[in-house]
């Protein structure tokens, strides 16, 4: 029998889809509402490899969201400056984006230390893309994107599919749960 817990594929599509649904129900984004059906994702990688623009996708472009692995330094592996080449190769400009939430873990996190402060990946990100684009504003996690109310639902066929009913934030420095609508914080830059 095949394990569903091992299935990369699988947890991807159920976290983005929990991800969908929780921005909807925090922000009301008519792009994101269930009975949306032609709001597609787009893999960053191959869009570039690919050629296409953010123009080129369906939906509006104003607000953007990005996921990928991440931590306070990088997304996806890449740092800032490589991410702003990749949005900017993908027409971030031209499609007019007001609003990018990075939701990748610990993109937001605020490292104080005793001396110096040290840019969170998010605002490394802002710096950027303000450096072409004053207005946008850009938001990260303040901590670790966790997927919660794990289940496995039957679709037809002898067939189940995995979905998540929580998407939080969880600082492991304070040990604070943030619900979804209170776990992102903006780049102050």
């Amino acid at each position: 029998m095949h394990n569903l817990d091992d299935d990369e594929n699988l947890s991807r599509f159920a976290r983005l889809a929990a991800l969908r649904s929780h921005f909807f129900a925090f922000k009301q984004w008519p792009e994101f509402a269930p009975e949306k059906k032609d709001t597609q994702t787009h893999a960053m990688a191959m869009a570039l490899k690919q050629g296409t623009t953010l123009g080129d996708m369906s939906g509006d472009a104003g607000i953007l969201v990005i996921n990928a692995h991440g931590s306070a330094k990088t997304f996806s592996g890449l740092d800032a400056d490589q991410v702003a080449a990749d949005l900017f190769a993908l027409g971030i400009e031209a499609a007019g984006t007001r609003e990018l939430w990075v939701a990748a873990c610990n993109s937001g996190l605020q490292d104080q230390r005793n001396t110096r402060f040290s840019p969170t990946f998010t605002q490394q990100l802002s710096m950027r893309l303000r450096e072409r684009m004053p207005g946008i504003v850009v938001y990260g996690p303040r901590g670790i994107l966790r997927y919660g109310e794990r289940t496995m639902e039957n679709i037809g066929n002898g067939q189940q599919t995995l979905r998540y009913g929580r998407v939080y934030v969880f600082d492991k420095k304070d040990k604070h749960e943030y619900p979804f609508e209170q776990g992102w914080v903006r780049a102050g830059y």
